[in-house]
């Protein structure tokens, strides 16, 4: 049910900016740096505060340079790139605390 949701989005917001490939390419690129930064910090939560890694350099340095350059590009992006980025995060962030009100399993199996 999912996948054929995102796949109704994506068709919807392909047609609205159908005229416009630069802005729809600003949307897309937004999507992808919000979620590299996710990693970085993501990266920072598990290696070095959860497994107390004493690796400064990988584990807390390049994460802490890297989300700062992808940081600088994403401030540099269109506005409405970022202000749907900034809704379909909330969306996603509002989904994922509606899960875990109704205790939902929101672990990924790997």
């Amino acid at each position: 049910m999912s996948t054929l949701l995102v796949a109704i989005i994506s068709l919807l917001v392909g047609l609205t900016f159908m005229n416009d490939s630069g802005t729809l390419s600003e949307i897309v690129n937004c999507g992808a740096l919000t979620a590299f930064l996710v990693i970085h910090i993501a990266v920072i939560n598990h290696f070095f505060i959860k497994q107390h890694s004493h690796d400064y350099w990988h584990h807390l340095i390049v994460p802490i340079i890297g989300f700062i350059i992808i940081g600088f590009v994403m401030i540099n992006l269109n506005v409405l790139a970022k202000e749907i980025g900034g809704i379909w995060l909330l969306i996603g962030i509002g989904y994922y605390l509606i899960l875990r009100v109704l205790q939902r399993n929101t672990e990924m199996n790997l």
